[in-house]
């Protein structure tokens, strides 16, 4: 069962983003904190408030086995480019221990679902590149690469 997420649901979703962060300080300590909560509960209930953001959960179970944090986005107004609305997926994730049942692949139609209801032109995401297991994820899922966002650190 996908739903939209209550402030109740916050532990829950807490511990899986919890998860996702410990890989993401692993991988890249230069960019990330080592903390043990790194979703502020102020930002879940604000989120959960706006009329452009939608945190949606998957419950297997009566347990929240994966969530995902979406905001519908109108581009910047400049004359370069066109002015589209997309989704923007902040956040999506799998509990660890329910990953390979084909939870996320479900998770990502209802937001393609979702999307094609609002009247957006595309779904869209970053995804770090060392998170091997994420890209395939979203190109087995039809994604492709948009652009790319380099460093060069000084």
């Amino acid at each position: 069962m996908i739903r939209k997420a209550t402030i109740e649901d916050f532990e829950s979703v807490n511990d899986i983003v919890r998860e996702v962060h410990n890989i993401h300080f692993e991988a890249r300590p230069d960019v990330y904190n080592d903390i043990l909560n790194p979703l502020n509960y102020e930002y879940f209930t604000e989120v959960i408030a706006e009329n452009n953001h939608e945190i949606f959960v998957m419950e297997i179970d009566d347990e929240i086995v994966a969530y995902s944090i979406i905001k519908k986005v109108k581009a910047q107004d400049i004359p370069i480019l066109k002015p589209v609305t997309y989704i923007y997926i902040d956040d999506i994730a799998v509990k660890s221990t329910s990953r390979g049942f084909g939870y996320g692949k479900v998770l990502f139609q209802y937001i393609l679902s979702y999307a094609e209801k609002t009247k957006v032109v595309s779904v869209q995401l970053n995804v770090w590149e060392f998170n091997k297991e994420a890209i395939a994820f979203y190109e087995s899922v039809g994604m492709s690469t948009r652009n790319r966002r380099m460093e060069i650190n000084i």
